[in-house]
């Protein structure tokens, strides 16, 4: 669930960098919007031409944000449609060339804009392709008024203007593939910032050993959701899970054999659970999971049951096969604590009275459960300081054979 998580979330992020990249191209298409406007109040551009220019520019728009907002850019080569926005910004610019009326020379402007396009993602050859494709557009619109539009075509500016073109295009994509290049040189330590950022956070708020969530995003995760439900007036649980005799195998066993059962034990957690369950590692051979949407205690007692089927095949581990149980406590939000901590520790106090059940349990908390757990507080505290106090002695009596009427012992009888 984590990795899946974790998937979503850097798509989501890549989804959101192409956007705001096509937004700032959009913004400089919405400035030709703003100056073609000024050039038909000012009698250079036809009303059918501006209105040919503007659905151009609008048609196109419109599709590539909806591919790249929907992610459906994926498919291609070019995931952030640099080319196809590039070959379309020719197209306008080749409709504006052969649409406006007076001076042409204005549009130009246009055509180095338009290499800006691919800056810190074109090679030096792509910026000098799209050059290319900016004169021949240029002078594809120029023929084209020539024999549709003669009465508007004047052959010296026309020639000027793709001299223009000629001269200055190559060192403006040439500079252009030079900033892309220092971006690319320039990139690999903002990269490797990003990374160093980004293992920071997941050390943070996950376990490094199941790269589940630690403890504190559990306890954050947790906040949330007892506000979401209050503020829905609906239950949530969480489940405490703690592993039976587990140091016996790391004393014995020793600790790599002991991780090994605990990324196990997180791989079939996260497996039995549904996918909205949140999975957390506490610590050591503690786990909890938060569970925000069920059907009362019967479910809860279902999905206990299961997590503890789930340890029923033994952890195969180093070519042998070790037997593992765990023991489960479950805290209900509002019945059994209203806040993060008193529910943490309600679930815990359950979970150890699993424990002296028996083991391999699951245990439900409520209010008596505390209430022995504070009694056994105490009794402890008060033979703790019988014990400093000298206040405790032990009565022996006699284990006495039958057959022979012989002594063979003493023993220390219990309390009733």
């Amino acid at each position: 669930m984590m990795n899946a998580l974790a998937g979503i979330a850097t798509q989501a992020a890549r989804v959101r960098s192409r956007v705001h990249r096509f937004l700032w191209i959009a913004s400089a298409y919405g400035v030709c919007l703003i100056v073609m406007s000024a050039a038909f109040a000012a009698g250079l551009l036809s009303g059918w031409g501006i209105v040919v220019i503007a659905l151009a520019i609008i048609a196109t728009n419109a599709a590539f944000f909806t591919l790249l907002q929907r992610g459906r850019s994926e498919r291609f080569r070019d995931p952030e449609l640099l080319w196809p926005q590039t070959l379309a910004a020719i197209a306008v610019f080749g409709l504006a060339v052969y649409h406006l009326d007076y001076d042409r020379g204005v549009v130009l402007v246009a055509a180095y804009g338009i290499l800006t396009i691919g800056l810190f993602r074109f090679s030096s050859g792509q910026f000098l392709a799209a050059a290319a494709l900016i004169f021949f557009a240029d002078a594809l619109a120029g023929s084209a008024l020539f024999f549709l539009k003669p009465a508007m075509a004047d052959l010296q500016r026309q020639a000027f203007h793709l001299l223009v073109l000629a001269v200055t295009l190559p060192p403006v994509a040439l500079f252009c593939a030079r900033l892309s290049e220092l971006n690319r040189l320039a990139r690999p330590t903002a990269d490797e910032l990003s990374t160093a950022v980004a293992t920071i956070e997941q050390l943070a708020t996950h376990d490094g050993l199941t790269r589940l969530a630690n403890r504190t995003m559990f306890v954050e995760t947790l906040s949330i959701a007892i506000a979401r439900a209050e503020e829905q007036q609906r239950e949530i649980a969480v489940m405490y899970l703690d592993l039976d005799r587990f140091k016996n195998v790391n004393d014995t066993l020793g600790h790599g054999v002991g991780d090994t059962i605990l990324q196990e034990t997180a791989r079939r957690v996260l497996a039995t659970m549904r996918s909205g369950d949140f999975v957390a590692r506490l610590g050591g051979d503690e786990f909890a999971i938060l569970i925000e949407n069920y059907r009362g205690a019967n479910e809860l007692a279902d999905m206990a049951s299961r997590l503890l089927a789930t340890f029923k095949p033994n952890f195969g581990v180093a070519g042998r096969g070790i037997n593992i149980t765990a023991s489960v406590g479950v805290c209900t939000y509002p019945h059994g604590a209203t806040d993060c901590e008193s529910m943490l520790s309600n679930a815990d106090i359950a979970l150890y009275r699993a424990k002296e059940q028996g083991r391999n349990r699951f245990c439900l908390y409520s209010a008596d459960l505390n209430r022995l757990s504070q009694e056994r507080l105490i009794l402890e505290a008060q033979l703790l300081r019988g014990i400093e106090n000298d206040e405790l002695e032990v009565w022996f009596q006699p284990k006495v054979s039958f057959r022979n009427g012989r002594v063979k012992g003493v023993e220390a009888p219990s309390l009733p």
